[in-house]
């Protein structure tokens, strides 16, 4: 755990964006929380390659024709389940450079807060100082100008 949390660290370091970073790590950290999520593969029907939504209610993905089964799911771009697929097999080794839309971005850390709610239940006091970070560079940028 510590060699994993160090390689970000030294991504981060290198200048591959610390949200995206943030994200990979959070997501392939769950195991160690007893966590498994598949976002390969429809729970139902197990077909893969599909506008993919999360179902808190089974702990998995629907595809869309089994989006009925769950009348809260969550409504997800079908990106952030796919990204999430991806980022649980990312190797930080041959990690070089990776980048994504701001909107996604936000989508994202909105959906591993909710996922880390769920199923892990951790509430951070400084969360929401750490989520307000990213106002504060937003801030400094449009002073610079």
């Amino acid at each position: 755990m510590f060699a994993f949390l160090k390689k970000t660290l030294e991504l981060m370091e290198a200048g591959i964006d610390y949200q995206i970073l943030t994200n990979i790590f959070e997501i392939q950290i769950l195991t160690r929380f007893g966590i498994s999520l598949n976002f390969n593969e429809c729970v139902f029907c197990h077909r893969v390659g599909q506008a993919f939504d999360f179902s808190f209610k089974y702990g998995a993905c629907l595809c869309p024709e089994h989006y009925h089964e769950d009348e809260r799911r969550c409504h997800l771009n079908p990106n952030i389940p796919y990204l999430l697929n991806q980022f649980q097999a990312i190797d930080f080794e041959t990690l070089e450079t990776i980048s994504l839309k701001a909107e996604i971005k936000q989508e994202l850390r909105q959906f591993m807060d909710q996922l880390y709610e769920e199923y892990v239940g951790i509430h951070l006091k400084s969360k929401k100082f750490i989520d307000s970070l990213a106002d504060w560079g937003q801030l400094l940028k449009e002073e610079d100008k």
